[in-house]
Formats: structure tokens, sequence, C-alpha cells
């Protein structure tokens, strides 16, 4: 099984929705709920179409939303509540990668 490559982006917001991940995404906050916008690359940095994106609640493990991903490798995933979360991400021919 192929590795993807991993990097940090930083990310700033109430929920503390942070994120050691394959993608680039930015959080866009309002006062109700959040939503999550990115992008899944291989390690060459080509973007991954039906990329399986799954939000996780912290505490137990829950799936809270999920997505997949288009022919640009993009997702978003929107109404977040305000917690503590973290992301799994899954695809063909890959190794599964959870966020901490």
């Amino acid at each position: 099984m192929k590795k993807l490559k991993l990097y940090f982006l930083p990310t700033i917001c109430p929920g503390r929705i942070g994120m050691l991940f394959l993608l680039n995404f930015m959080l866009s906050t309002s006062i109700i709920s959040q939503t999550i916008l990115g992008i899944v690359n291989d390690p060459n940095g080509k973007p991954q179409e039906f990329a399986t994106v799954l939000l996780m609640r912290a505490k137990d493990t829950a799936l809270v939303k999920g997505a997949v991903t288009d022919a640009n490798g993009r997702f978003e995933i929107e109404k977040i509540a305000i917690g503590r979360y973290f992301t799994r991400v899954s695809m063909i021919g890959f190794k599964n990668y959870n966020s901490t």
C-alpha cells in the first residue's frame, strides 16, 4: 500500500479543529457553525477523486459528517457545531489516515 504525503497546515477557530493532513484546507467560521473545505492529494501532489473524508467526534469517535472528493480532489463539510473533532481519510490503494 502506498503512503500518503502528510504536512501541517495551521488553523485557528473556536472549535479547535486542527489537522495534520494530506489536505490543503481552510476553515470558515460563523456564529453558528463551521465549514471545512479541502483538497486531497497523493504524495506527488496530484488531486485524488473519490477519496472519503469523515469527520469524527474526538470524545467517542462517533461519525459526525462525511464527504467524497470531486474530480479536482476538493471536498466540503458544512454546518459543523463547535467542538473537538478529527478526520479520517480513506482511498483505495492508500493507507487510511486519521488526523490528530
